[in-house]
This record gives C-alpha cells, structure tokens and sequence, in this order.
C-alpha cells in the first residue's frame, strides 16, 4: 500500500503565467457590472450592493482588511484600525456611505448620480496603488 503511493506519479502542478492585481480584478468586475445593465432595468439597489462590494474586496486585498460581510461602519473602523491616510479615508467612507443610501434607504438616484459614483470607483482603483494605501509612517521628534 505504501510502495503503491510513493510509485505513483503526481500531477504537475500548473502555475498560472502572472498573477492578476487587485487593481485588474477590480476594474474588470465593474465591466461585468456595467454590461448586466441593472441600472438600465431599474436595480439600482442591487447595482449599488454589488459595486460596494469590488469596491471593499479591492481595499481588502490591498490593506489586508477583512471585507466580506462587513458593514460600512466596521468595514471603515477597520481602515483606521490600518492607519489609512485621512483623505483617503474620507473619499472611502463617502463612497460606502452613498452605496449605502441607495442599499438601504430606498433612495433613487439619477443618471448623473450613477454615472459619478461609476467614475469614483474607477477613481479609487486608479489612484490608490498599494504604496499609497500603505500605513503612514510617524516621524519621531529627537
């Protein structure tokens, strides 16, 4: 029984030709979501749900933060827990607590309105590389 398992021979094991950032996994969900075509058919609350979610699995990935099944307020407790600068902060929490409104509050927004929180979305993906999102260093006074 032992002979027959160490004779045996194993699978190779594929590696894929190069990882995909969180950045490239990002950008093509929002495509995804963008041909469903929710907002077109008038799900703006499950557009909104699902763009909320790229948006926290990315920063996720990129700080480390746990995002799955997590509540805007946790999620953003969470970012300080990491030191995330605070303008950055701020834009984060701006944008979950908008997705927000429409997730819950029953809120409509209009075309404009979508069409800028699709371009915030990007504007967060493009413009927070990992070494931007990385904890700020404290200086210490000598």
């Amino acid at each position: 029984f032992i002979q027959y398992f160490k004779r045996r021979t194993k699978a190779p094991v594929l590696k894929p030709e190069r990882m995909r950032s969180a950045e490239e996994i990002a950008r093509e969900a929002i495509e995804r979501l963008l041909v469903r075509k929710l907002v077109e058919q008038g799900h703006f609350k499950q557009f909104y749900l699902e763009l909320s979610e790229i948006i926290k699995r990315f920063l996720g990935s990129n700080l480390g933060v746990h995002s799955l099944e997590r509540t805007t307020e946790e999620f953003t407790r969470d970012l300080r827990d990491v030191s995330v600068p605070s303008a950055q902060y701020r834009m984060i929490r701006e944008f979950l607590e908008d997705c927000d409104l429409v997730k819950f509050a029953k809120y409509r927004p209009g075309t404009a309105e979508v069409e800028q929180i699709i371009a915030r979305s990007r504007a967060m993906i493009d413009g927070m590389t990992e070494a931007s999102l990385k904890p700020q260093e404290v200086e210490v006074n000598q």
